[in-house]
């Protein structure tokens, strides 16, 4: 990868990185990270550039760690299900390395990007996650370079080998804060023998309610179901798999339920989950970002009703969904800086008085001011991680930014008293 290409990774971003460092193996990654530490160099990993403000956008850094030299499939084992990969491989050498013996790893979307990427960032997209549970679901084990320059395993290779605590799993979604991801090792599952999509488009609110409930106490079991709003209302999205008789009879009944309260569509499917939607490309001058809701399940479609009727996002928001199985919410907001910040403290308020919790997901480049938490939690969780991070990475050199330790104490204070500007 030339100079030029490598700052096409973070340039958009806004990002400032003094000089990369490309390794082909665990031990050259670990070697890397030996002299960070002790050249006082602070390290940026990156996979394939596509979420680096993934949780917020890390600061200015002195050495960009690229791993997508680091690929290939070190074992798979079609038997028992299982593969280890490195982390800089591909989703697509995944997808074809196991398509000839008819398994998925679950979860994993249909992007583009690399294994490590994925586990790191965590943000397994909505559809796969509900439709297919989220790819840290499925890691057994991880292989990790730790800021000292150490590499050190937790989990295993195979099911029955796993044992103790999930140490692995305190990875995803950490962005390579507390080490860099060099190995990881998945479970897999067969590929469903039958798929089919129902859609339906419901004309109000009275009627998507009444659809949702007769599915989530009389109708067949979904493995995904989404809400979006349209033009014409409001237009569910169910995904029916698995053995192909009962799959098959379970569309038919839906089908059939579903059809006298709106326009009803139904097909049977060979690829993976349904495709999130597509906002237009930003208007000129404005700055966009995408933000999660959490909910209860039972109280999501109530809440996307709620969020969607609000007028303070209404003239904000390009594109919204409701993943209702898994109560997630997604919202695409674009406008000025100033009202998206707006919007962004209110989610936050919300959350600290006990409203839904939620997750931001920056587009380039960052505009959120660093006081302001891109995700919520509870304050006793985020001191958790300040400490996992000051004992696995003290001299701060992993992830500058958003994931110090400083701003993970920050955003504890900002949840326990709204001080956090302070």
């Amino acid at each position: 990868m030339s100079r030029l290409e490598t700052r096409a990774l973070w340039a958009p971003w806004g990002l400032s990185v003094g000089r990369t460092v490309r390794p082909t193996s665990p031990a050259q990654v670990a070697e890397a990270l030996a002299r960070c530490l002790e050249r006082k160099e602070s390290v940026l990993p990156v996979g394939a550039g596509l979420s680096l403000a993934s949780g917020g956008a890390p600061g200015p850094c002195d050495v960009a760690l690229l791993l997508d030299g680091l690929s290939g499939v070190i074992d798979y084992s079609p038997g028992d299900m299982t593969i280890t990969v490195l982390a800089g491989t591909p989703l697509d050498t995944i997808r074809q390395t196991l398509a000839p013996h008819g398994q998925r790893l679950p979860g994993m979307p249909r992007d583009q990007g690399t294994i490590g990427g994925l586990v790191a960032t965590g943000w397994t997209s909505a559809e796969a996650r509900e439709s297919q549970g989220a790819v840290r679901e499925r890691l057994l084990g991880v292989q990790v370079a730790d800021a000292r320059g150490y590499l050190t395993r937790s989990g295993g290779r195979v099911v029955k080998n796993v044992t103790g605590y999930d140490l692995h799993r305190m990875h995803v979604g950490a962005c390579g804060a507390f080490g860099v991801l060099t190995e990881l090792t998945f479970r897999l599952e067969p590929k469903p023998e039958f798929r089919a999509e129902v859609t339906l488009e419901a004309p109000t609110w009275e009627a998507a309610r009444d659809a949702w409930r007769w599915l989530r106490w009389d109708g067949p079991e979904t493995s995904f179901l989404g809400l979006r709003r349209v033009a014409r209302g409001l237009e569910f999205v169910a995904l029916l798999e698995g053995d192909e008789e009962p799959a098959r009879r379970g569309t038919e009944t839906l089908t059939k339920q579903w059809n006298h309260l709106g326009f009803i569509q139904s097909r049977e499917l060979d690829g993976g989950p349904p495709k999130e939607g597509l906002a237009p490309e930003p208007k000129a001058g404005a700055v966009r970002l995408a933000a999660a809701l959490r909910a209860a399940p039972s109280r999501a479609l109530a809440l996307f009703e709620r969020v969607t009727s609000d007028p303070a996002l209404v003239p904000l928001s390009v594109d919204s969904a409701c993943y209702l199985q898994a109560g997630e919410i997604c919202l695409i907001l674009e406008g000025s800086a100033t009202d998206l910040i707006d919007r962004v403290g209110a989610l936050a308020e919300s959350a600290r008085d006990g409203g839904p919790a939620y997750r931001i997901q920056e587009e380039r480049p960052s505009f959120l001011p660093p006081e302001l938490p891109r995700w919520s939690a509870d304050p006793g969780a985020f001191r958790l991680l300040a400490r996992i991070k000051q004992a696995l990475d003290p001299q701060g050199i992993l992830r500058p930014g958003s994931y110090s330790a400083e701003a993970l104490a920050r955003a504890a204070l900002y949840f326990s008293t709204g001080a956090g500007s302070q």
